[in-house]
């Protein structure tokens, strides 16, 4: 197994978003082209989203608050489970 698969595999927040104690899947809620946002509900009011690019080329993903169940108004504070870090609170 390379390095890459095992930190992949290993990731403990990616874990935890997949065994969330709410047991609700994911939807795909955009769809296009090559570009997906999936998102689903987890425990404690939190959302997962995931922003797939399935090409090669360069492109730009873009999930808008209704995309994924939230009201426009709505603050966050988003995590980067694959950097590892946090991102700005966004609105």
């Amino acid at each position: 197994m390379s390095n890459e698969t095992l930190e992949i595999l290993s990731n403990k927040e990616v874990i935890e978003v997949n065994q969330d104690k709410l047991g609700v899947q994911g939807k795909k809620a955009k769809n296009n082209g090559d570009l997906e946002v999936w998102a689903g509900p987890l425990s404690n009011e939190k959302v997962a989203v995931v922003l797939w690019k399935r090409c090669s080329s360069r492109a730009t993903v873009t999930a808008y608050w209704p995309d994924i169940g939230l009201e426009s108004t709505t603050t966050v504070s988003a995590r980067d489970l694959w950097a590892v870090r946090s991102l700005v609170y966004l609105h």
